[in-house]
């Protein structure tokens, strides 16, 4: 500490050694580690049906779609953008048909191969919404209409369902294409208030805790000179909360460990490889497999 006077001021100077380790926990306690790493990125396809006499009709630029994506961003959440999502629509088009949606919705194979799509456009969510508008007799001159929406959450890198809802709103107006409009969007605005706080704590338990991922290292010959200190490597890692070692197989040469990260499976796959390629004795290590939060390293 240094003190001492300059013109009218009286200054005092203190120098302090900052346990950064006990730091980051108190962060982590307060959830301010959410507002350093920002919100997630989701990619939000919805799809949006009008029921007319003549038959269904899908609606462009879809109010549910725009007014959910716009609560989104009031919250600072970061969209893929509509060029990418428009070439997945179109990808599903071609593989379900004009109405994808249908069975898109609950089709555990096309919720895999979307989310998959998500992951690969930066998305940690993926946004699936599918919503049905019927008009309703009018009223005088006022038109009104009924919309039934359902959206869900879905975690890109796993394709694991976080949260769901499903509202019916009725909206007004002086046409009936406004009166679609209206519902459309107030279906839209009433899910967003129930679905965005899940995925706002969900990224707050990721962020706070880190997301699990099952890490295995194939081609083990030595676990005191290989094992351990692949073990160190994982651990030592930024942004790692825990390694716990699951299981050693030295028969197999197996080792498996889960370890908990604050990041993608992407970002935790190339660290773990960056950090034990400069290892003696981890130098071969290469990467066998990854699929979801399942991660396989092998010893050449």
């Amino acid at each position: 500490m240094n003190e001492g006077r300059k013109g009218n001021l009286y200054f005092v100077e203190i120098r302090a050694t900052v346990n950064t380790a006990q730091l980051g926990t108190e962060l982590k306690t307060l959830g301010i580690l959410k507002n350093l790493a920002g919100d997630p990125k989701i990619m939000s396809l919805i799809q949006e049906v009008s029921v007319t006499p003549t038959g269904r009709v899908i609606i462009e630029d879809a109010a549910s779609a725009i007014a959910l994506e716009e609560e989104l961003n009031k919250k600072g959440f970061t969209l893929v953008d509509r060029e990418q999502v428009n070439k997945i629509r179109s990808r599903e088009i071609a593989n379900m048909g004009e109405f994808f949606m249908d069975n898109a919705y609950d089709d555990p194979e096309a919720i895999g191969r979307i989310a998959e799509a998500a992951k690969d456009a930066g998305a940690q969510y993926l946004l699936m919404g599918s919503g049905i508008i019927e008009g309703m007799p009018a009223s005088g001159k006022v038109f009104k209409a009924t919309a039934t929406f359902k959206c869900k959450i879905v975690d890109a890198s796993t394709g694991e369902k976080l949260a769901l809802t499903q509202v019916v709103e009725s909206g007004a107006g002086n046409t009936p294409s406004a009166a679609v409009l209206n519902a459309g969007a107030r279906a839209g605005s009433v899910a967003a208030a129930s679905i965005i706080p899940q995925v706002i704590d969900n990224w707050t338990k990721k962020m706070n805790e880190g997301t699990p991922f099952l890490v295995k290292l194939y081609g083990v010959k030595s676990y005191a000179q290989q094992g351990r200190k692949f073990e160190s490597a994982a651990a030592g890692l930024a942004g790692v909360s825990s390694s716990i070692k699951r299981a050693w197989d030295a028969r197999a040469g197996r080792l498996e460990l889960e370890v908990k990260f604050k990041g993608s499976g992407d970002d935790l796959m190339n660290a773990i490889l960056d950090q034990a390629s400069a290892i003696p004795g981890l130098e071969t290590i290469d990467i066998q497999n990854q699929a979801g939060n399942n991660i396989d390293f092998i010893l050449k």
